[in-house]
């Protein structure tokens, strides 16, 4: 965590994030390709976390977040993910500013999960595979991506939000149904499965 530090995690392949002997990084840049899988506890990111190119960022049911008493900025490139599926949290858990210019946030909980608000998303995968499984929104305002509901996903609440680019597709692939609490505007819906999607 000594300022100005960084570690790298770019093999092409899979790798485990350990945690550090004080469980966090100053910067941190996981790229090139693989799953890169965070380990059980809470590993701390004092000032940047960066996904890039094909890299995936595994976080599963344990904490990736601020850490150190730093304000943690969190950055996606290219083709990357994120994938969290911690409950009953507010996610990503890095609280500082968003750069998302590619990269896909996946939350894939078998809960209840709340998607930070106040931040500018680019694609969003919901893939929660119980029927507990559910997103709020509510304080999200702009996704310049695509949004994918699927398996057994459902949003519960939302604020009112833009699909800033009318080429981009909301896809609704789940046998959840969904309650819209605010008004969306949307470029394209595409309507898959048997969940529904209904007024708040």
């Amino acid at each position: 965590s000594f300022t100005n530090n960084t570690v790298y995690f770019s093999r092409s392949g899979n790798q485990n994030i350990r945690i550090p002997n004080d469980a966090c990084y100053y910067n941190l840049i996981c790229g090139t390709s693989g799953t890169k899988t965070v380990q059980a506890g809470t590993t701390g990111i004092k000032n940047n976390l960066t996904i890039q190119s094909t890299a995936i960022v595994d976080v599963g049911t344990n904490t990736l977040a601020d850490g150190c008493a730093g304000t943690a900025s969190l950055t996606m490139t290219g083709n990357s993910e994120l994938i969290i599926s911690k409950c009953a949290a507010t996610l990503p858990e890095l609280t500082g500013a968003y750069s998302l210019t590619g990269g896909t946030i996946t939350l894939n909980g078998i809960c209840a999960q709340t998607l930070r608000g106040g931040k500018t998303y680019n694609n969003l995968l919901f893939s929660g595979s119980n029927a507990a499984s559910s997103v709020n929104m509510s304080g999200v305002l702009t996704v310049n991506g695509n949004i994918t509901v699927s398996n057994a996903d459902k949003i519960i609440a939302n604020s009112a939000f833009t699909m800033t680019d009318c080429s981009k597709t909301f896809t609704y692939n789940s046998t959840g149904n969904s309650t819209l609490t605010n008004n969306i505007a949307i470029g394209n819906f595409s309507h898959i499965n048997t969940g529904s999607v209904n007024d708040g």
